[in-house]
C-alpha cells in the first residue's frame, strides 16, 4: 500500500509537467495550421492570398517587400473578432485503446460540453489587432515601416466543477474535461520594425525585427489520486492549478517581391504577375515563473525547499502552494510563396502556400533550475510530454474585383484550406486543432482624399476529431509502477471521444489613410535626341526638335508655254559705308 506522502509527491511531480505543457498550448481559438491565423489586417484577411500583392501595412507582417508597392506615407487600423464554437464528448468509460462499450455494445459518453463565456467576454471569444504605418520620407526607393499586432489573442473556457468558498469541488459531473483544460488563454504582442528597397521597377527586398511579448494563464483540475484513494480525504482525491506567466522574446521576417511581367515585357502571357516570397523565422520563448497547486493534502505534505513552499497567508483549507518552473517552446518557422495576376484593370487573382515546419516541435520538456525534492524523497530534475507534432501545409486562393463603374470600391474573397500538426493521439483541449476549409468575403472603399474604409466575414469550419488512442491521460504512477497502479490505477479521464461541429467565426473591420501622393516612379528621365551633323541650324538651337518639312502635295507641275523671266538677283553688299538715302521726289505739279 503507498504511503499519502508518496502519493502526493508522484501526483506533485505530475501537475508540474501537465500544467507547464498545457500552457505553453496557444488559446483554443487564435490559431491556424497549429500556432497562428495568418489573418492579420483587414484586406488580407479577406483575401486570404495576399503574398504576392501585399498593398497595405500589414505587408510588414506578411511579405516586407510588399511596402515597395505603397505610396509615400499610409496608415492602416485593423481588427479582426474571433467567435469560436466547438462541441466534445468524452467516453465514460475507460479503456487502454479506444473507447470502452457498455453491455449493449455502444459507446457511452459523458454529457457534451462546449466552450462557456469568460467573464463578460462570449463564448470563444477573441481579437487580433493591427496597427501600422509606413513612409517614403521622400526616398524613391526605400519604404519604411512599423506594426504593432497580435496573431494570438483569444481565450478558451470550459466548465468547471461547483465549488466551496475555499476551492474544494463540490459537484463535477457536467464538468468531465477538467483535467485537461478549465481556462486557457494566449496573449502576444509583435512590434515590428520594417524596411524595403527597391533596385529595380520589378523587384523589392524587405526586412523586418519583432520585439514580442508572451502572456499565458491556465486553469485546470489536477488528479491526486481519486476519492477512492488515500488522499480522497481531501477534496476527494482533486486538486486544482493555476499558471500564470509571461516572457519576452525576438523574432526576424524576410521577404521578396519580383514583378515577373515588368523583367518579361514581350511575353503577354506573364502581363501583370507578380511573385512573392516570405520567412518569418521559429520564436523561441523561455518562461520562469511561478505555479500555484490548491490541494490541502499537497499543502499538508511539502518538503519546502527552492522548488516548493505553502504560499503566504495560505492555510489546510486553501491548500495552496507555489512552486518554481522552467520551460522553453519553439515557435515554428513560416514559409510562404505566392503568385498574384493582375488580369485585367479590374480583377486580380492570387494564390498562396504555407509550409510551417512543426516538427521540431516533438515534445515540451520542463526543466528546474534546482531539482525539486518531494516529501517522498523523490527527486525531479526534468519532465518530458509528447506532442509528436509534423510539418504541415496550408493553400489559399483569392479574388480582388476593382469595378471601373465605382472607382475606389474593392471586393474581395477567397477560400483555404489548412492542416494540423497535432496527431490524435496527443490531442488536447488546450491544442484543439484540425484540419479546416475557410472561406471569405470582404468590401472596402477608398475615398478620393485617401480615406478607405472597409470590412468582412471569415468562417473556418473544423473536421470532426474522432479520438480513441489518446496518451493524454491523468496519472500519478509512474510508468512500470505495478504495486501503485494497484491501488491507484490512471484516472479514467482520458482525451478519448468525439470533437465535433467546430466552426470559428471572424469579423474584420479595417481603417486606412492614404496620403502624400502615389507612389514615384523609378523610371529614369527620356534623353534628348541627338540631332544630325548636316542640321543646318546653329547648335545652340539643336536641344530643339527640327521644325517639320513644308507641306508637299501631290500634283505634278504643269508645264507653261510661257517664258519666265529669271528671277532678280540682289547684288552683292557693297563694301565700306552704306550710301546716303536718296531725296525724296518732287510731288508732281497740278496743271492749269
Amino acid at each position: 500500500m503507498y504511503s499519502l506522502r508518496r502519493l502526493v509527491g508522484l501526483a506533485l511531480a505530475t501537475a508540474m509537467v501537465t500544467t507547464m505543457a498545457g500552457s505553453l498550448l496557444p488559446s483554443p481559438d487564435a490559431r491556424a495550421g497549429g500556432f497562428t491565423i495568418p489573418l492579420i489586417g483587414g484586406r488580407a484577411s479577406t483575401k486570404l492570398a495576399f503574398v504576392a500583392k501585399p498593398d497595405d501595412t500589414s505587408a510588414i507582417y506578411h511579405n516586407p517587400a510588399g511596402l515597395s508597392l505603397l505610396g509615400p506615407y499610409q496608415i492602416d487600423l485593423s481588427g479582426t473578432t474571433i467567435l469560436s464554437r466547438s462541441a466534445y464528448s468524452r467516453c465514460s468509460i475507460a479503456s487502454p485503446i479506444g473507447c470502452a462499450t457498455d453491455s449493449a455494445g455502444n459507446i457511452a459518453y459523458e454529457p457534451t460540453i462546449r466552450t462557456t463565456k469568460y467573464g463578460a467576454m462570449p463564448a470563444g471569444f477573441g481579437v487580433l489587432p493591427y496597427m501600422g504605418m509606413s513612409g517614403r520620407f521622400g526616398l524613391k526607393r526605400w519604404n519604411f515601416g512599423l506594426a504593432v499586432y497580435s496573431p494570438h489573442n483569444a481565450t478558451g473556457s470550459f466548465p468547471d466543477c461547483q465549488r466551496d468558498e475555499n476551492g474544494a469541488p463540490i459537484d463535477c459531473s457536467m464538468a468531465p474535461q477538467r483535467f485537461h483544460a478549465v481556462m486557457g488563454k494566449i496573449t502576444t504582442i509583435y512590434i515590428n520594425p520594417t524596411v524595403s528597397y527597391e533596385p529595380h521597377p520589378a523587384i523589392a527586398f524587405g526586412v523586418g525585427v519583432s520585439a514580442v511579448r508572451a502572456a499565458i494563464i491556465l486553469d485546470r483540475s489536477l488528479w491526486v489520486g481519486g476519492e477512492n484513494g488515500t488522499a480522497g480525504i481531501f477534496w476527494n482525491g482533486e486538486g486544482r492549478v493555476r499558471l500564470d506567466a509571461a516572457t519576452w522574446s525576438y523574432a526576424f521576417n524576410l521577404g521578396l517581391l519580383w514583378h515577373v511581367g515588368k523583367t518579361f515585357p514581350k511575353v503577354r502571357a506573364l502581363k501583370g504577375l507578380r511573385f512573392g516570397f516570405s520567412y518569418s523565422s521559429q520564436t523561441k520563448f523561455s518562461f520562469k515563473e511561478k505555479m500555484s497547486l490548491f490541494q490541502p493534502a499537497i499543502w499538508a505534505t511539502i518538503a519546502e525547499n527552492e522548488g516548493c513552499a505553502k504560499a503566504p497567508d495560505s492555510s489546510m483549507d486553501d491548500g495552496h502552494v507555489q512552486c518554481n518552473a522552467q520551460a522553453d517552446l519553439t515557435f515554428p518557422m513560416l514559409v510562404r510563396f505566392g503568385l498574384n495576376w493582375e488580369l485585367t484593370s479590374e480583377w486580380d487573382v492570387g494564390f498562396d502556400v504555407f509550409w510551417q515546419q512543426y516538427s521540431v516541435y516533438k515534445e515540451i520538456r520542463i526543466e528546474f533550475s534546482e531539482p525539486l525534492t518531494l516529501a517522498t524523497g523523490t527527486t525531479v530534475g526534468e519532465t518530458v510530454e509528447p506532442k509528436n507534432s509534423f510539418d504541415i501545409w496550408s493553400f489559399a486562393l483569392g479574388v480582388q474585383y476593382a469595378p471601373k463603374a465605382v472607382k475606389g470600391l474593392e471586393i474581395r474573397g477567397g477560400v483555404i484550406f489548412d492542416q494540423s500538426p497535432y496527431p490524435d493521439n496527443t490531442y488536447t483541449l488546450l491544442s484543439p486543432d484540425a484540419d479546416k476549409i475557410g472561406v471569405s468575403l470582404g468590401v472596402s472603399y477608398v475615398f478620393k482624399f485617401g480615406l478607405e474604409i472597409g470590412g468582412g466575414y471569415i468562417m473556418l469550419r473544423y473536421f470532426d476529431r474522432i479520438i480513441r488512442d489518446s496518451e493524454i491521460v491523468p496519472k500519478i504512477c509512474e510508468v512500470g509502477d505495478t504495486d501503485c497502479e494497484a491501488s491507484y490505477p490512471q484516472a479514467p479521464f482520458s482525451m478519448n471521444g468525439d470533437v465535433k461541429n467546430k466552426i470559428v467565426h471572424l469579423f474584420a473591420l479595417h481603417v486606412g489613410w492614404r496620403f502624400g501622393g502615389g507612389k514615384p516612379s523609378l523610371r529614369r528621365p527620356v534623353r534628348a535626341i541627338p540631332m544630325l551633323d548636316d542640321d543646318p541650324r546653329p547648335a545652340g538651337a539643336r536641344t530643339q526638335p527640327a521644325p517639320p518639312p513644308p507641306p508637299t502635295t501631290s500634283r505634278a507641275p504643269v508645264k507653261s508655254s510661257r517664258r519666265v523671266a529669271p528671277a532678280s538677283v540682289a547684288p552683292p553688299p557693297r563694301k565700306g559705308p552704306a550710301p546716303a538715302p536718296a531725296p525724296p521726289a518732287d510731288p508732281p505739279r497740278s496743271r492749269p
